[in-house]
């Protein structure tokens, strides 16, 4: 069964194509071009759909989605295979698409740590989603730097250098990027000692960036968050 994940950010819609639950592709449209999203969706023809948005304006593709497939629009009140702990109305699509994800992949538990515009932290521990974490990403901490000061200038150059910087730019990098990977070596490290044999996954686009910067074992998957809404599809419509 030919099944698409469609997930609708600010500025551009996430989609993918699962074949029998595997991967198959993946595709980015921007959201002043539909026409392209709904030519993809005419080529790869899925039987059903998972439409996840956590964009702030409402955007509608349902005239784009062919008319006899299954069609579930995720909510708070979606039936998820893990029981969630968490005031249901304030958990972001996302995050609910990536403690499924955690959960299929370690049932034991798992740590889901989403490095986006903001970065989350899920915990998911036999089967019930416990809450997590969120504070601001790479680029939201360069940036309010810039902006809510009068002459630190905002860096745009991101390489990984020495924690000692030798000019304003690089103390900035040097605060922010070090102030992460020890923010994440820290929360990983509590989350290992409380529940050992769980897996800690990375997902977002600054994931692969930190993930080589962090010494314990972790799995960066980019398409996680895809993944977890095929898993609550499936759920759903097995």
């Amino acid at each position: 069964m030919r099944s698409v994940a469609i997930d609708i950010g600010n500025t551009r819609i996430k989609s993918a194509l699962f074949d029998k639950g595997q991967l198959v592709e993946c595709a980015y449209f921007h959201h002043m071009n539909l026409k392209a999203l709904a030519d993809w969706l005419l080529r790869v023809s899925p039987s059903r759909l998972i439409i996840s948005s956590t964009a702030e304006k409402s955007i509608s593709i349902d005239h784009l989605l062919p008319s006899n497939a299954y069609v579930l629009h995720l909510n708070c009140n979606t039936p998820l295979s893990i029981k969630n702990d968490y005031q249901a109305e304030t958990l972001g699509q996302d995050r609910m698409a990536n403690a499924v994800a955690g959960y299929l992949f370690n049932k034991k538990a798992s740590l889901v740590i989403d490095l986006g515009t903001c970065i989350t932290y899920d915990w998911t521990v036999k089967g019930v989603y416990l809450g997590g974490s969120i504070s601001p990403g790479l680029h939201m901490r360069l940036k309010s730097m810039n902006e809510f000061t009068g002459r630190l200038p905002l860096v745009e150059d991101i390489t990984q250098g020495e924690i000692i910087g030798k000019n304003t730019e690089e103390s900035l990098l040097s605060g922010v990027l070090f102030g992460i990977q020890y923010e994440l070596s820290g929360i990983i490290s509590v989350f290992e000692e409380r529940f050992p044999g769980g897996s800690v996954l990375f997902t977002g686009g600054d994931s692969l960036f930190f993930a080589d910067t962090i010494e314990n074992h972790i799995f960066a998957d980019p398409f996680l968050t895809l993944k977890g809404l095929e898993g609550i599809l499936e759920f759903n419509n097995a």
